[in-house]
């Protein structure tokens, strides 16, 4: 059985983080849906700490992931660079010395949501209405084996495979923090 967690970045005061991003209006619309996003402009950046070190994932502004080159190469070398996107990203600072970053659009949502295994409630009949979730389970028959995935149910968290995490981890990848879905201990 595999083990599935929620992705999240550290913050460290000695990184950059974003203050806040600002996204072409058309791409706006679509972010969270696994739609292609590419074609619809770049998303401007303005940072924190500018000056200071960059990690491979940044944190702040938003919950769409903005990861380095060496996390797009890691990926795209997987089995999951198939369902992923990365979108170029500007900054808008006077510091020239930052690295290239790009938003990871993870594209297709899986319907893996475990319905009969989870504790929720659903605010109507749409299955992307969950709210007040006390428990959560992935339904692993339906996660078609990815290992990095936006759930179609409840797209504002990226789920990663444990094992996967931890690979990125040994490759260097830093600022990854993993948590537990929501109910586990």
């Amino acid at each position: 059985m595999k083990k599935f967690k929620r992705l999240y970045k550290r913050t460290k005061e000695e990184f950059i983080r974003i203050r806040s991003i600002e996204f072409p209006q058309i791409m706006k619309a679509e972010l969270y849906k696994g739609t292609p996003l590419s074609n619809m402009g770049f998303p401007v950046i303005i940072l924190d700490n500018p000056k200071g070190m960059q990690p491979d994932l940044l944190t702040g502004g938003s919950s769409m992931p903005i990861v380095s080159e060496k996390v797009k190469h890691f990926i795209e070398a997987s089995s999951e660079g198939l369902f992923c996107e990365f979108v170029p990203v500007r900054f808008s600072t006077e510091n020239n010395d930052i690295n290239s970053y790009f938003m990871l659009n993870i594209l297709d949502p899986l319907s893996c949501f475990d319905f009969k295994n989870s504790i929720y409630k659903l605010a109507n009949e749409d299955p992307r209405s969950l709210y007040d979730v006390k428990k959560m389970v992935i339904d692993e028959s339906k996660t078609n084996n990815r290992k990095l995935f936006y759930m179609y149910e409840y797209p504002v968290e990226i789920f990663i495979e444990e094992s996967f995490a931890n690979e990125m981890i040994a490759f260097g990848i830093d600022n990854i923090r993993t948590l537990p879905l929501i109910g586990e201990k």
